[in-house]
This record gives C-alpha cells, sequence and structure tokens, in this order.
C-alpha cells in the first residue's frame, strides 16, 4: 500500500512519501558513517558564504555540505539511501530499466540560510538546465529525486513542497504564491521523493544540531544523463549490506 500509494502522489500531485522500512540501527549507522566522513574531510564547516569544493565530489555551500558520490566515499551505506520500497517505486514508475544516475548525502544544521524555490530538472545536469532557460518537460514522471530523513523533523523544521496541478508542471518561474505550499514533517527513516519538476525549499531549522539526509536521482533510462547502474545493479551488496557501525 505504501508503494502503490507513492507512485499515485507522484503522478497525481508530483510527490510523495514512502518509509523505508529500515530499522533505527540502520539509521543510526548511517549517521555515524557520515560523522566520520566529516571527520576525515577535516571537519569541515557545513555552511560558507559561497560555494567552495572540498573535493570534486563535496561542496560545502550556504545552503549546506552535499556529498555527490556516496558510492565512492561511503559505500556501505548506499543501501540505506536506496532501500528495496524506493527500487519498486523506481520501477513501476520509471520502467524496469530505471537507472541511478547519482546518489549522495546533504548535511545542514540551524545556520542554514532561508533558501529560495527550487526545482531539480535535469537532475545531475540541473546546472545546464537552468543555464539554457529549458522548459520543464510535459507529460509523465522521467526523474525523480529521493530524500530519506535519518532523524525525524516535525512540521517546524519540514521542508515546503508546492503540489503540482493542472499545467503547473509547465512552469518556469518560482511560485509566486506560498499559500498551497505543504510543510511536511519527516519521520525518521521516511523519503521524501519529488518529481523534478516540482518546486520546494528548505526553511532554517529550528533545532538545533545536524541534519542528515541520503539522496538519489533516479530517472528513465532514455533520459539518464550518468549511469551508476539500474534499479536491479546499483550496488555491490557485499559492500553495501555490510552490517559494520560505520566507525
Amino acid at each position: 500500500m505504501d508503494i502503490e500509494r507513492a507512485v499515485d502522489e507522484l503522478r497525481g500531485r508530483g510527490f510523495g512519501l514512502l518509509p523505508s522500512g529500515l530499522e533505527p540501527r540502520r539509521l543510526e549507522q548511517a549517521r555515524r558513517r557520515l560523522g566520520v566522513l566529516l571527520s576525515e574531510l577535516g571537519e569541515p564547516p557545513l555552511h560558507g558564504p559561497r560555494s567552495r569544493w572540498l573535493r570534486p565530489d563535496v561542496e560545502t555551500a550556504p545552503t549546506g555540505l552535499a556529498i555527490y558520490a556516496l558510492e565512492a566515499l561511503a559505500p556501505e551505506i548506499v543501501s540505506v539511501a536506496l532501500p528495496p520500497p524506493l527500487r519498486e517505486v523506481a520501477r513501476r514508475l520509471l520502467g524496469p530499466d530505471a537507472t541511478l544516475e547519482l546518489v549522495g548525502a546533504l548535511l545542514y544544521d540551524e545556520h542554514r540560510p532561508r533558501t529560495e524555490w527550487e526545482t531539480h530538472l535535469g537532475g545531475p545536469a540541473a546546472e545546464r538546465w537552468r543555464e539554457a532557460g529549458r522548459a520543464p518537460p510535459r507529460g509523465p514522471t522521467v526523474r525523480i529525486v529521493a530524500y530519506n530523513s535519518l532523524e525525524s523533523l516535525d512540521e517546524d523544521d519540514g521542508w515546503l513542497v508546492l503540489p503540482r496541478r493542472g499545467d503547473e508542471d509547465e512552469l518556469r518561474a518560482p511560485p509566486a504564491d506560498e499559500s498551497r505550499a505543504l510543510r511536511i514533517a519527516l519521520p525518521a527513516g521516511t523519503l521524501l521523493l519529488l518529481d523534478e519538476r516540482t518546486w520546494h525549499r528548505v526553511p532554517p531549522p529550528c533545532r538545533a544540531g545536524r541534519h542528515h539526509f541520503l539522496g538519489a536521482y533516479l530517472s528513465r533510462a532514455d533520459v539518464a544523463v550518468r549511469r551508476l547502474g539500474t534499479i536491479d545493479t546499483l550496488w555491490n551488496p557485499t559492500v553495501c549490506e555490510d552490517e559494520s557501525d560505520g566507525t
């Protein structure tokens, strides 16, 4: 039922919520591994006045610290970003050859500033889409973005999402009217799934401390701009299903 509802919500309003089914210890292992990774990176600040690349696959910016190659930096927690329910949603929504384009992480804290509305048009090629001024594609969903929240966020700290309706998938500009926006509470281990065309933003959190998300871009095979694997060959299970605590 959760999978069917998530697929229906993505088709109908451009976003959905999906319980990952992961045990709390797996979420804790992922949080610990991200903490170790921060230490390995030299304990960089999560936020800065401008974008700064710590290495080719790690960026710190005003909005937080983004990791773009989790499969290389922390492969043992990739399975937390890509739990079985997500793979099933991708299979039903994007087809049996749905493709993983990127798997990463996002970390931020109470110092995150207010951010503007954004979409993820073009997935990993989003910057090129924006620079080219390309219009959102019409028709069914061809790419989704999945964020797995590793701790619970109540509505005060939840993300804002603007449900799509009618022809709003064709809008080029951020919404002028925020009255329809929904603030999404996320229990730990719940995935927020977004159609690439769905407007959303992350308000500055009220709760002090680090917030951890694992994320992924999944697309229909014919539109993929990167290919890390299909939904059936996403990772080496002997590595990424490791039961170690990540320390």
